[in-house]
């Protein structure tokens, strides 16, 4: 029996197994009645599972009461919170109001609540706004998402220029030099001068809108979002309100982007910040190719640097194909990789050299498909100075021998042992001299 069961808990265990029991009896009595019945002696282990099962939800039900007591407490912490933190705004807005309508009196005093009011601000406001970008196309998120804190936090106008030029940090030094020390307050003042020293050109940020893409990391939510409001901040530059207006604006960058550099460079020094309407940019381009000697004719057909250039990326990606492997097509990199084919240098084969059986036959020099060039040439001589050989028939005693005659010398050579009694006859020696020096005796 579980030690720690409750008295509701062991009178229920004792009625279930058929055993009586009252309101008033304590615990060691039920105890000695779930111990004594009849249905504990047979299967004490289903009854001491059934009071388990007791216990357990019980025990659930006191956890899942302390867990809702917890939130309950939480929810009126976090009430009890936000209403002093509205009391605090509320009393500061008081003594703002104070200190507009008696500054005399609330100089004295209200110097230093004042300067921890807008430290409070710019300590809240910093954890709702996007941090400083570093660069041109994030200011529009960044004055965006700065609005907002001040709507959230009901900043006062007096306070925005202020947690503006705290937000930038170092690049305030370059607005300061732009306003004057009366202007310090204003938050429009400040805001336009950030975007006129800071803020890309219509050019650029058409040109941000049209090469975007998701950063890593960046769900398509948050990129569509980062889209629209860089085209917003696009129609805002080009003073865009209405359809017919966005109408003319596509037209009109369609026609820029298809314009040559020149061309393009002339319209960005007439139209300056503003932007022409299609007629009115036609009609610039008509006069300027008319002052230059231009002829209609021409097309320009690369597509303008901030664009997609569709014939750039073509150039980009034509490979050169060597001439032997022209005639088959071009040919493309699979990702799977062929086996690669044996193919025998002698005879054009699927098989390996060393296995050929032509490799101990004789070339073929007689090829049908062999080039041949007739050469001519001063340098070759033509004529060679060949002559058959010159046969004599000479007499020796009383023999006539058939010899050979010595083109050079007009000699003729006898070998001896063609002779009878060779050593009866007069005869001289031919001695032969190498260009070495060496000497040889012919006989």
């Amino acid at each position: 029996m579980l030690p720690f069961a409750r008295k509701e808990e062991l009178r229920v265990v004792a009625e279930e197994i058929g055993e009586t029991a009252t309101l008033e009896m304590k615990v060691a009595d039920l105890r000695e009645i779930i111990l004594g019945s009849k249905a504990y002696k047979n299967d004490p282990e289903s009854v001491n599972n059934f009071l388990s099962s007791i216990v357990d939800a019980r025990k659930r039900k006191e956890e899942q009461s302390d867990n809702l007591e917890f939130e309950k407490i939480k929810l009126e912490k976090a009430k009890l919170e936000a209403q002093l933190e509205l009391e605090r705004i509320n009393l500061e807005k008081a003594k703002i109001e104070s200190g507009r309508i008696d500054p005399d009196a609330s100089s004295a005093s209200g110097n230093g609540n004042i300067f921890n009011c807008v430290e409070n601000y710019i300590h809240s406001v910093r954890t709702l706004t996007l941090p400083i970008p570093k660069r041109a196309e994030g200011w529009n998120l960044f004055f965006a998402s700065l609005e907002r804190a001040f709507n959230m936090k009901n900043v006062p106008d007096e306070f925005k220029g202020k947690i503006l030029l705290n937000l930038m940090g170092e690049k305030a030094t370059n607005i300061l030099i732009y306003i004057k020390e009366g202007d310090v307050k204003g938050y429009k003042k400040i805001k336009d001068t950030v975007l006129r020293e800071f803020e890309p050109t219509p050019l650029a940020c058409l040109q941000n809108f049209q090469k975007a893409k998701r950063l890593q990391n960046e769900t398509h939510v948050q990129f569509a979002s980062r889209l629209a409001t860089g085209f917003e901040q696009y129609c805002t530059l080009r003073d865009v309100k209405d359809l017919e207006t966005l109408k003319e604006l596509v037209v009109s960058d369609k026609l820029y982007q298809s314009l040559d550099q020149e061309t393009s460079t002339h319209v960005n020094l007439k139209q300056e910040r503003s932007w022409f309407r299609p007629l009115m940019l036609g009609k610039e381009c008509d006069l300027f190719f008319t002052s230059k000697n231009r002829s209609f004719s021409e097309v320009h057909l690369d597509s303008h640097k901030y664009s997609s250039n569709e014939h750039k990326s073509r150039e980009e990606t034509r490979q050169y194909i060597p001439p032997h492997s022209r005639r088959d097509g071009p040919k493309f990199k699979s990702k799977d990789k062929e086996a690669k084919k044996l193919e025998c240098y002698i005879c054009g084969e699927n098989h390996m050299a060393r296995n050929c059986n032509k490799k101990y036959s004789k070339p073929d020099t007689k090829r049908k498909e062999a080039v041949v060039a007739k050469i001519n040439s001063d340098f070759l001589k033509l004529d060679v100075n060949i002559h058959p050989l010159t046969r004599v028939t000479v007499s020796v005693g009383e023999k006539e021998l058939y010899c050979i005659l010595d083109s050079g010398t007009q000699v003729f050579v006898i070998n001896s042992a063609l002779l009878n009694n060779s050593q009866s006859f007069d005869y001289g020696k031919i001695v032969l001299t190498s260009a070495f020096g060496e000497n040889v005796v012919a006989k």
